[in-house]
């Protein structure tokens, strides 16, 4: 008999969304009328599986989608008459992505394993990022009906012991993510932009746009201890994350991702009897923008 095991299958994701919004208040009231959205569509076959001789597991896995994007539009009226400010029609896109990953472990000694991995993924962008602008205050963001797909490649290696009471876990990652998609400032107001609209003076008109790629490496790390009823937990985790950007988005080149800290830990303590659990976390986390 096969010493693992073997999946196979197959999915697929519908999605259609729009957003409906009233904007542009005055003494207010509403002047404008706003809807904007799309469709989205995407199918998949995948296979993974495992296989377990002696020390060693290795297991691996693999995937293909097909993915569409249709039927997205950006429709603007004033609300008194109707008229219409803008109506935009963006053409569909179609395209294939794979995906895998690749992984090993083996224990070494009695508690002790190393194991490592190699993967590659995809995000499509979201309705809201291909074609809906929004507004905070007098600065707008518009949508970008070009965006591509943000892809990522990555490996990672760990060591895991457990001594007793006592689990220790580390782990070393660096990934590449490709065409991540970031909010890139184009220009301040008073001004009218392309997708995007009027920009008041003071305000500041961005678009979300494609960078080239995202460089992260880091590392993560955990020791639990638990006894009886009790269990308690220290986490952390070290991130060096840097954009790359080449012409329209230069200014973001060299600079940490926007949301993502450097630093990380969480401190947690558990007690559970019977059916009843009680928690409570800790959680730092260091500066980061927004």
């Amino acid at each position: 008999p096969f010493p693992g095991q073997l999946r196979v299958g197959a999915d697929a994701r519908w999605t259609d969304g729009a957003s409906h919004e009233l904007g542009s208040y005055v003494a207010g009231v509403p002047t404008r009328d706003r809807q904007a959205g799309g469709r989205m569509r995407h199918a998949g076959l995948f296979a993974e599986g495992s296989w377990e001789g002696g020390s060693l597991l290795l297991s691996a896995g693999a995937r293909i989608d097909r993915w569409t994007i249709s039927n997205g539009f950006n429709r603007e009226q004033v609300v008194g008459s109707g008229a219409v400010l803008r109506d935009q029609q963006f053409g569909g896109r179609s395209g294939w992505l794979p995906t895998g990953r690749l992984g090993a472990e083996i224990r070494i000694a009695p508690g002790l394993s190393l194991r490592g991995a190699g993967y590659a993924g995809w995000r499509l962008p979201t309705i809201n990022e291909l074609f809906r602008p929004f507004r905070l205050g007098q600065d707008v963001t518009g949508g970008n009906a070009g965006l591509k797909p943000e892809r990522l490649a990555g490996a990672e290696a760990g060591l895991r012991a457990r001594l007793g009471w006592l689990e220790l876990d580390l782990t070393a990652f660096a990934t590449r993510l490709r065409d991540p998609i970031a909010n890139v400032t184009v220009g301040t107001g008073p001004g009218t932009f392309p997708d995007i609209g009027f920009i008041p003076a003071g305000g500041i008109a961005r678009q979300r746009q494609n960078l080239t790629a995202i460089n992260a490496r880091g590392l993560e790390a955990s020791a639990s201890v638990s006894s009886g009823s009790w269990s308690a937990i220290l986490s952390g985790s070290l991130t060096r994350a840097r954009a790359k950007a080449e012409g329209a988005t230069a200014g973001l080149n060299g600079l940490r991702p926007a949301q993502t800290p450097a630093r990380a830990a969480t401190l947690g303590l558990g007690w559970t009897e019977a059916r009843t659990a009680a928690n409570v976390q800790l959680r730092y986390v260091g500066p980061q923008y927004e």
